[in-house]
């Protein structure tokens, strides 16, 4: 049973919102600052990104979620983008908060674990050669820049590919502050992998 849940997901019976809906607002409701773009929504959700493209357009009709400009870092520069994000203010959001807790999005197959960091995320390690900067190695460091970088694609690599315990030990780093330490921890929890 558990394997099904896995692969398939868990969304609670709802006559407004789709399961695409729902796995699309537990996503979003994971990460602190939204997704860049529907792509890496849609893999975070599980789902198809035409199914996740659909689900953004009827979920900002419904005032659940909103795209809002904002900086990001991309290939070692900071650039405008369009971050998607839920409208925690809203009223709707209040209404749909306890359907999202009950949902889980299904779990992605299982793919190889990278061995280095990818080459999108190098500039963040300036004083290191990333090339030659193993995973398996060095996953406390990885996670440190990584999850400190403010990018929101390289916090998804980091949540997917690194263990619990580096980003559990990335949250007793000195010179944190406690909403940041907080953050730190609810990602820590959040990760299923060892």
């Amino acid at each position: 049973m558990e394997r099904l849940r896995d692969e398939l997901g868990v969304a609670p019976p709802s006559k407004e919102l789709t399961r695409e809906d729902l796995f699309v607002l537990a996503s979003l409701d994971r990460v602190a600052r939204g997704f860049t773009s529907i792509r890496a929504l849609a893999h975070s959700a599980g789902i198809s990104p035409t199914g996740a493209a659909a689900a953004v357009r009827r979920l900002e009709a419904k005032g659940l979620i909103s795209r809002q400009p904002g900086l990001t870092r991309m290939s070692g520069r900071v650039v405008d983008a369009t971050l998607i994000t839920i409208d925690r203010e809203g009223v709707a959001w209040q209404r749909t908060k306890p359907l999202v807790s009950d949902t889980r999005p299904p779990v992605p197959a299982p793919t190889p674990a990278p061995k280095v960091v990818p080459r999108r995320f190098w500039h963040l390690f300036w004083n290191a050669n990333p090339a030659t900067l193993r995973v398996a190695d060095h996953p406390d460091y990885i996670a440190a820049r990584l999850l400190l970088s403010g990018d929101p694609q390289a916090e998804e690599w980091a949540t997917s590919h690194l263990p619990a315990s580096a980003i559990a030990r990335t949250s007793t780093l000195r010179g944190l502050g406690d909403v940041e330490r907080t953050r730190l921890q609810t990602l820590a929890r959040s990760v299923t992998h060892a």
